[in-house]
């Protein structure tokens, strides 16, 4: 459980970070380059399916884990939030906001989740410094305070 604890945050950034590039690099691409419409990537639909099966496991164990550890909910709180706006936005973004919109509440819900993950990371190795012989007081500065 330790791995995915370590591996966990840094990889729902990397998540959002890959839906985040697409959705603002692959209008531009498919515009350049229009045998891209061909890949089955640049289908949005599926796209954000996968994005959502990958994120959404990935987040919830993590930030849960990340609490325990901590004792801190603020991330997690946040961390749900940007959750459900990614949802929103996967799902009934384009009939709700509109295309042009719904890149920029994508953005939000992708800030949201990577602000959570970062911040509870920083929380986790906060947490393990008085565990560490040689760690001194300066390893454990970067965590942001709500």
């Amino acid at each position: 459980m330790r791995k995915i604890a370590q591996m966990g945050d840094p990889l729902a950034v990397g998540i959002s970070l890959i839906c985040t590039v697409h959705c603002f690099l692959a209008p531009v691409l498919m515009t350049m380059l229009p045998s891209l419409k061909a890949l089955s990537i640049t289908d949005d639909a599926s796209f954000h399916f996968w994005m959502m099966v990958g994120i959404l496991p990935t987040s919830l164990i993590t930030l849960a884990m990340g609490c325990r550890k901590h004792k801190k909910h603020t991330f997690l709180l946040i961390g749900l939030v940007g959750l459900l706006v990614l949802g929103v936005a996967s799902l009934w973004g384009h009939q709700l906001f509109g295309c042009k919109y719904e890149k920029y509440i994508t953005l939000v819900g992708t800030c949201m989740m990577s602000f959570a993950h970062i911040n509870n990371y920083l929380l986790c190795r906060h947490a393990n410094c008085d565990a560490h012989v040689l760690s001194t007081p300066s390893s454990c500065r970067g965590v942001l305070k709500l």
